[in-house]
């Protein structure tokens, strides 16, 4: 959970080369799956340090190790599919789900395996949209918990891709999962009592989006109804979308 704050000289090795010498004492001292999660975090330790410009080194190596002496370790395989999307960018993607999969079915550091999951399909931005979709609502339908940054990032996504003028960003969304499954997720994430107020209209106005995509135009027609006797004449733009929605969708 190291973070640094770059314009004050911090470096992400002021913390690592403090604990790699404790983690090899460590790993020369056990065996099994506690050898097994300090040999993870060692390669992790090097991966920040790889950060910091020491490219010679290479996590790997330990991440290999550890899963030689536990092959079910979580860490080795989170941490080693993150350095895979963090290299290889979105062609190491299914390598990369195997070792997160193999991660949580080991049932220990789940939360912790979520997170190193989520950041790693963050860092490759656009190109990681449809597989963070997934990710997000195979959480949604195991009753994971889901934070507020992750909610945010969804909610970014499908705020983007609801826009009228981006229409292909929208048919990659709608590809990355069944429609039923995106309503059901955005209704989970974006309906409950702590969503933000000044937010409910450009939130239904893509709920509308969905529902059309979903062939469910009587609900996409009323949703827009509703927002169009909200709206005031100073929202012309939001009143020129549901106008044109609303003779789209009317029989």
């Amino acid at each position: 959970n190291v973070r640094v704050i770059v314009f004050r000289g911090e470096t992400f090795s002021d913390v690592a080369d403090k604990l790699v010498p404790v983690l090899n004492r460590g790993i020369a001292s056990s065996s099994g799956a506690r050898k097994a999660d300090m040999l993870a975090h060692f390669g992790w330790a090097n991966f920040l340090r790889w950060r910091d410009g020491k490219l010679e080194l290479n996590p790997e190596q330990q991440y290999r190790q550890a899963l030689e002496s536990d092959a079910r370790n979580p860490y080795a395989h989170a941490f080693w599919g993150h350095w895979m999307l963090w290299t290889r960018r979105e062609a190491s993607l299914q390598d990369a789900r195997e070792h997160f999969s193999a991660a949580l079915a080991s049932g220990r550091a789940r939360d912790s395996v979520r997170r190193m999951q989520l950041s790693a399909i963050e860092t490759l931005g656009r190109e990681g949209e449809e597989e963070f979709l997934r990710l997000v609502n195979e959480m949604r339908k195991n009753n994971e918990k889901i934070d507020v940054r992750t909610s945010s990032r969804m909610y970014g996504i499908y705020r983007s891709a609801c826009l009228p003028r981006n229409q292909d960003r929208l048919a990659q969304v709608d590809a990355a999962l069944p429609i039923t499954e995106h309503l059901a997720t955005f209704r989970a994430l974006f309906y409950g009592d702590d969503f933000d107020k000044w937010r409910a209209r450009e939130r239904d106005a893509c709920l509308a989006v969905l529902l059309e995509a979903a062939g469910q135009r009587e609900e996409a027609l009323q949703v827009w109804v509703t927002l169009r006797q909200g709206f005031s004449p100073a929202d012309r733009e939001w009143r020129d979308r549901a106008e044109a929605a609303i003779k789209r969708l009317s029989p």
